[in-house]
């Protein structure tokens, strides 16, 4: 092997900050250290896992001006053979600086959890603390030292849990200031490691054995090896049996590791075989030719709903596969994984790897060994897959790329269709972006030829659209009262019901009641964490914050007031559930929404159950709209889409139109003709209308002129600073700080920064949220204004730790 010796290494750490750390990298190690390798470096009074993203052998070439003093030695090298590869530093170091946030944090979240070793802040009691301890008051610090002198040393996480994280935390490092306790770090292993499991091997077989011993001989002459679990219940023995033979020299017991494997448990079946219509074809050959000359390229796939997209990425996978290269696709949701990765692996078979997070721990450890060993040649995967270490990438297809799920809102932020994107272009590799309903940004860029445009307008096998027939609610409302589902929609499900076909009845509205007020005072039942109402879930009787989750039990009385009448407002998805029970008692009848699925498991299963018939009518939210593929579905009914419609949101018209046809779509994909009725309070919006038709070109149309008057994406580059303290005037502060700077970053107007303003959700887990939106009409404009205002406030020292920047919000929610 070539040698390598660097003295310093430029290490990016998980923390909220945006710049590296020089290390110097100490003699026992720094000839293994490889760029992408992990460290544990000393930071402040913790040790932290970091990762090596530029190694120096000198000062000069760090162009720092640091004292040599002053830098601090690396303590361990975690992994000679780096976890990280060349092209997912690339990728996540442009990330890192498109959402403005730390590179570090970015290449924690694309390695599998469980992965990183953990490190422990150790804490024992000195001996000067021995003498000092008896002259104490009954304070805090005398609670820690007698824990600490009666326990032995400890982790202090222990401690927090004991005495409370906040004050504890102070009075810890205040005792290692006096001399009064010591610390040190302690580095454990990493949560997930391969499984290895017992194994049983005959070495020779000429012997006397006695009945028992005979039983496991003649199976393992059989089988050569076998599970040692499996061989004492076979040959129904005691493990004293086993051990008695290896001793002897017969059998030789030895680990083995063992592959755990997310598709163990499914049956898979045939692909069928598919002879493409001229439109597939045609769009295969356009995604070809970059293929085969090893080329970037970018294609917009829009194919109404039931046209075949699927088997045109699978024929575009076969031939990225020919030409030895590696493929991904990403899906929005879970729920899609099971179906496309069954026809995936009855395509290409072992060489399929899936990346979720529904996957145990073992299993995504195991998937992500097998992509980054080159095993597995296919990966399919939500969003996180973006950042699956697959060599020599040719293909990525992003399927659904309209939907919002690919947009990660928590740290780090980042949006996967547009780091597909990025990803390809950096390895010269082609990117699908598939939709029957494309993102108002990706069809902008289709139409300025960023992207190539392929189009299949027709379903396969010449099937016709579901006719869609819209319900006004408002007429409902007058003959029949306050009725949740029409007649019209209950009707409809019985003649679907008693012709042997399958119902999908969607609201995209968790729980039983919107929310709950007294009819005295009018109060709405609030969180006491967040500005939002608790929705009513009535199998667990109680009132929920979908935000944070806090809940209390439904009481019969007002908490504000005490009067005993309380009015159940607005429907959700469980009532509606609630309601066809009663109407179809004899319908086998399943709800899926995120209060049902509690694993992927109970999801795998009621979506086979559909797909095999045993359910007549599914129930859910928006996880039942999403590129499903049943032949029986015959009838979709929306209980409404008023609320996303109505939403303060400049994409809540895309939003709601995207539903509306995505679930549309699921009815009449077979030989069954398919119906829609859509129930709403608003017939004559335009987001209704051209819903109802089908119609893509037609909104997009009516959607940009609303989007460029207001200077909205895609006609403008847009970011939302959120201001986020448990102090209402802290965060104020802070916004009019920042606020100020992005004024100053902006003297020449070209950008528009509008004032400070509560934030939709005014309140979230306990914190007062602001926000400042700013518009540019460029992207290179936008980050030169954000880069600039983040110096600025760094000078002011406005408080960091309470702004967050979000590039590219998907909402402004």
């Amino acid at each position: 092997m070539e040698s390598f010796s660097s003295n310093y290494a430029e290490v990016a750490l998980p923390v909220p900050i945006r710049k590296t750390f020089s290390y110097i990298l100490p003699s026992d190690f720094r000839d293994k250290v490889r760029l992408g390798s992990r460290l544990v470096v000393p930071f402040g009074k913790r040790s932290l896992t970091g990762y090596v993203v530029a190694l120096y052998q000198s000062r000069d070439e760090m162009g720092e001006s640091t004292d040599e003093e002053a830098l601090k030695e690396a303590v361990e090298l975690l992994d000679e053979e780096p976890l990280l590869t060349p092209e997912i530093l690339e990728l996540t170091r442009w990330a890192a600086d498109y959402y403005l946030t730390s590179w570090g944090e970015f290449l924690k979240a694309s390695l599998p959890a469980g992965v990183n070793s953990r490190i422990e802040r150790i804490v024992s009691a000195t001996q000067e603390a021995m003498k000092e301890f008896p002259k104490m008051r009954d304070s805090l610090k005398a609670k820690i030292l007698r824990f600490l002198i009666e326990n032995g040393e400890s982790d202090v996480s222990k401690i927090y849990k004991v005495f409370g994280k906040k004050s504890s935390q102070r009075v810890i490092n205040e005792l290692e200031k006096q001399g009064l306790i010591l610390s040190s770090n302690r580095i454990l292993q990493a949560r997930t490691k391969p499984k290895l499991q017992k194994m049983v091997r005959l070495i020779r077989s000429d012997g006397r054995f006695t009945e028992a011993q005979q039983r496991v001989i003649s199976i393992l002459v059989e089988e050569k090896e076998v599970f040692s679990k499996d061989l004492i219940k076979r040959a129904k023995i005691s493990a004293s049996v086993l051990k008695g033979l290896e001793e002897k020299g017969f059998v030789e017991i030895f680990e083995k590791e063992v592959y755990r494997d997310p598709l163990r448990d499914r049956t898979l079946r045939g692909l069928e075989d598919v002879v493409l219509n001229e439109d597939q074809k045609n769009a295969l050959a356009e995604i070809c030719k970059p293929l085969q000359k090893n080329e970037y390229g970018a294609f917009l796939l829009h194919g109404v709903t039931g046209s075949g997209k699927t088997i045109v990425y699978i024929r575009a996978i076969e031939e990225t596969l020919r030409l030895g290269r590696s493929s991904l696709v990403l899906v929005p949701e879970i729920a899609l994984t099971p179906a496309f990765s069954e026809k995936l692996v009855s395509a290409f078979g072992n060489q399929v790897a899936l990346l979720h997070s529904s996957l145990s721990a073992g299993e995504r450890f195991d998937e992500w060994r097998r992509i980054k060993a080159g095993k597995a040649k296919v990966v399919i995967g939500t969003r996180s897959a973006i950042f699956a270490p697959l060599k020599n990438i040719g293909l990525i297809v992003v399927d659904e790329e309209h939907d919002s799920s690919y947009r990660q809102q928590e740290t780090p932020p980042y949006n996967a269709r547009d780091l597909a994107v990025v990803r390809a272009k950096l390895a010269d590799a082609v990117v699908i972006l598939g939709s029957a309903t494309p993102s108002l940004e990706s069809f902008r860029n289709a139409e300025l030829g960023k992207y190539k445009y392929l189009c299949l307008p027709e379903r396969v096998k010449k099937r016709s659209l579901a006719k869609v027939e819209i319900v006004d609610m408002e007429k409902v409302y007058q003959k029949e009262g306050e009725a949740v589902v029409s007649t019209h929609l209950l009707s409809a499900i019985e003649e679907t019901l008693n012709r042997g076909n399958q119902v999908i009845i969607l609201l995209n509205r968790r729980g039983f009641s919107q929310f709950v007020h007294c009819v005295r005072c009018k109060d709405a039942i609030r969180c006491k964490h967040c500005d939002i109402t608790l929705t009513y879930h009535k199998k667990k009787n109680i009132l929920l914050c979908h935000y944070c989750n806090f809940h209390i039990p439904v009481s019969l009385r007002c908490p504000s007031c005490g009067f005993d009448r309380l009015f159940f407002v607005g429907s959700g998805v469980e009532k509606i559930e609630e309601i066809l029970r009663s109407r179809f008692p004899k319908a086998k009848l399943a709800r899926l929404d995120r209060d049902t699925v509690q694993n992927r498991e109970s999801l795998e299963k009621t979506l086979r159950d559909f797909a095999e018939g045993r359910i007549d009518i599914l129930v859910g939210t928006q996880m039942v709209a999403k590129g499903h593929d049943f032949p029986k579905i015959a009838l979709v009914g929306v209980v409404s889409v008023d609320n996303i419609l109505t939403l303060p949101d400049f994409r809540a018209g895309e939003k709601a139109f995207q539903l509306l046809t995505q679930v549309a779509g699921r009815s009449g994909r077979g030989d069954v003709s398919g119906r829609v009725i859509v129930q709403t309070f608003y017939p004559e919006n335009y987001v209704i209308r051209f819903a109802s038709e089908q119609n893509y070109e037609k909104f997009y149309q009516k959607e940009a002129e609303f989007r460029q008057r207001f200077m909205y994406p895609p006609f403008s580059s847009l970011a939302c600073v959120l201001i986020q303290h448990k102090d209402y005037n802290q965060a104020l502060r802070t916004a009019l700080c920042f606020k100020s700077c992005l004024d100053e970053a902006n003297l020449q107007k070209r950008v528009q920064v509008l004032d400070v303003s509560p934030a939709p959700i005014s309140k979230l887990k306990d914190k007062y949220r602001l926000q400042i939106i700013v518009k540019a009409p460029s992207g290179t404009l936008l980050h030169q204004t954000l880069n600039t205002a983040l110096m600025l406030a760094e000078e002011k020292k406005c408080d960091s730790n309470s702004v967050q920047i979000d590039v590219d919000p998907a909402s402004l929610i």
